[in-house]
C-alpha cells in the first residue's frame, strides 16, 4: 500500500449559478486558485474520493467551456517447437560478461523493452507475437517457438531463477483497444453497457499483463492474465518483483465541450449585444448540464477498472470494495487522471498483485533498487487559465520499494519548472 497517512480532504464547493431562461444569464465562475503542499494524502472514505474526483472534473469542464470563443479557439482536451537444436540452459553465461542486456538507467533495476535475452534465448516482440530464438552458440540464432500476444505488445521483462540460467518466465505488457475486440470477447461484453450512444468507450484502452512460463523452452505456457484500464507507461523489475505503471483519464462520454446555440446565431451581427448574450447563455447552460451530469455519476464511473482472467472467463476486480486507502492525491491537486502502479512477484506459484493509484497528471517514472520517484506537473494546463499568479511547478513523490510486492510512500517535494525525462531524475 502507499501508506496510511490520511486526511479528510476539504472539497471546495464549486459555485453553481443557475442558467435562467432569459438571454442575460450570468455565466458561472471558477474557484479561486491556491497552492499549499505537494504531500500525498489518502482518502478517509470512498465517498470522499468520489466527491474529490467529481469536483476536479466539474472544475476542469467549467474552465474548458469558459475558455472557448465562438470561433472554436481555446484549449480542447483530447484524450488517448521441435526439430531445432536447443541451447543449453546452464553453463555460466552471464549478463554483462558473455552477452549484453537492456541499457538500464540504474544497476540492478531492469526496464521493460521489446527485445530481451537471457544469454540462451532471444525474446522479441514482433507484431502480435513473442518470438523466441535459441542461441546454441554465440553468433548462431535458430527460431525456437512463438507465443501469440493479445493486442499490441509494448514491452517485456524476463524472470530468472539465477543469473547464469535461462529465463523461467516472461511478462509481456500489451495495449488492448476496445474498438478492436471481437463481439464475442468477454471483456467487451463487460463494459459495453457503459459505451453509450456516443461510443466513447469504443476508444478506451486497457493494458494487459501476460505472464508466460518457459520451464519447457519448446512449449511456453500462458499462466496468468490481467486487464488494467489505462495506457501503459513503463515497467521496472528488481529480482522477480515487478512494478507496472499506467495512466488513465476520467472521461465521461456525454459531457458537453461546446455550447448549444440557436440555429440563426451566426446570422446575428457580431456587434449586436444579443449575440454575446446568446453565447453566454449557451455556455451557462452547458456548464449547468455538465454539473448535473457529473453529480449523478458513481465512483465506478470515475476510477480505473480491472479484470482478471480466470478458468471460467473474465471477472471484474473492484479495488474500492475494501475501502479507498489505495488512492492518494497531492494536497492541492485538481487532477482527473490516475497514475496506477501494479506490483507483483512474477515468480510466485499463485498470481497476486497490489495496485495503488495516485490521482495525478501524467507522470515521469524513475526507479532504483529501493526507490520509485513519480514526477508530475503540480497542476494541468487548464488550472492556469485566467490565472497569471502562479508559474509551472513539478511535484516529486518518493516511494520505498524494498517491501515485497508493494510500495510505501515516504514523502513529496515541489520544484519550479517541468521535468524533461526519467534521466532528469536520480537520488
Amino acid at each position: 500500500m502507499l501508506g496510511n497517512r490520511g486526511l479528510a480532504l476539504f472539497i471546495t464547493a464549486i459555485l453553481v449559478t443557475g442558467a435562467g431562461c432569459d438571454t442575460s444569464s450570468t455565466v458561472p465562475h471558477i474557484s479561486e486558485r491556491s497552492r499549499t503542499s505537494p504531500d500525498l494524502v489518502s482518502f478517509e472514505t470512498c465517498g470522499v474520493l468520489e466527491q474529490n474526483l467529481k469536483a476536479n472534473l466539474t472544475e476542469q469542464m467549467r474552465v474548458h467551456l469558459l475558455s472557448l470563443n465562438e470561433n472554436g479557439f481555446g484549449p480542447i482536451e483530447d484524450d488517448m517447437a521441435g526439430g531445432v537444436p536447443a541451447p543449453g540452459t546452464t553453463g555460466g553465461r552471464q549478463e554483462g560478461i558473455d552477452y549484453s542486456g537492456t541499457n538500464n538507467q540504474e544497476s540492478g533495476v531492469d526496464e521493460g523493452d521489446f527485445v530481451k535475452t537471457d544469454g540462451y534465448y532471444l525474446y522479441v516482440l514482433s507484431g502480435n507475437q513473442l518470438v523466441i530464438m535459441g542461441v546454441p552458440e554465440f553468433g548462431q540464432l535458430v527460431e525456437n517457438v512463438s507465443v501469440a500476444i493479445e493486442g499490441r505488445p509494448n514491452q517485456l521483462l524476463l524472470i530468472k531463477e539465477a543469473d547464469n540460467r535461462s529465463a523461467r518466465r516472461s511478462v509481456v505488457f500489451s495495449t488492448i483497444s476496445i474498438y478492436d475486440l471481437d463481439d464475442s470477447h468477454p471483456l467487451r461484453h463487460l463494459i459495453e453497457k457503459d459505451m453509450g450512444d456516443n461510443g466513447y468507450y469504443w476508444y478506451t484502452v486497457f493494458t494487459k499483463i501476460t505472464i508466460i512460463d518457459h520451464s519447457n523452452p519448446y512449449l511456453p505456457q500462458v499462466i496468468d492474465e490481467l486487464y488494467f484500464e489505462g495506457s501503459y507507461q513503463t515497467s521496472r523489475k528488481v529480482g522477480s518483483e515487478v512494478h507496472m505503471f499506467t495512466y488513465s483519464w476520467t472521461e465521461i462520454g456525454d459531457l458537453k465541450y461546446w455550447p448549444d446555440l440557436p440555429e440563426d446565431y451566426y446570422l446575428i451581427d457580431p456587434g449586436n449585444p444579443l449575440r454575446e448574450q446568446l453565447w453566454n447563455k449557451g455556455i451557462s447552460d452547458a456548464i449547468t448540464y455538465n454539473d448535473q451530469l457529473i453529480a449523478g455519476l458513481t465512483l465506478q464511473d470515475l476510477v480505473p477498472r480491472t479484470f482478471l482472467v480466470v478458468p471460467d472467463g473474465v471477472v471484474p476486480y473492484d479495488f474500492t470494495a475494501q475501502g479507498c486507502n489505495n488512492f492518494v492525491i497531492a494536497e492541492d491537486s485538481m487532477s482527473r487522471g490516475f497514475t496506477s502502479i501494479v506490483s507483483f512477484d512474477a515468480s510466485g506459484d499463485e498470481f497476486t498483485f497490489e495496485a495503488d493509484h495516485v490521482v495525478s497528471n501524467w507522470s515521469i517514472i524513475y526507479a532504483s533498487s529501493d526507490t520509485v520517484l513519480l514526477a508530475e506537473p503540480a497542476q494541468d494546463w487548464w488550472w492556469y487559465w485566467d490565472n497569471d499568479e502562479f508559474e509551472e511547478a513539478t511535484n516529486i513523490h518518493r516511494f520505498d520499494s524494498t517491501a515485497t510486492g508493494s510500495l510505501e510512500y515516504s514523502g513529496s517535494g515541489r520544484v519550479r519548472g517541468t521535468v524533461l525525462s526519467q534521466f532528469s531524475l536520480s537520488e
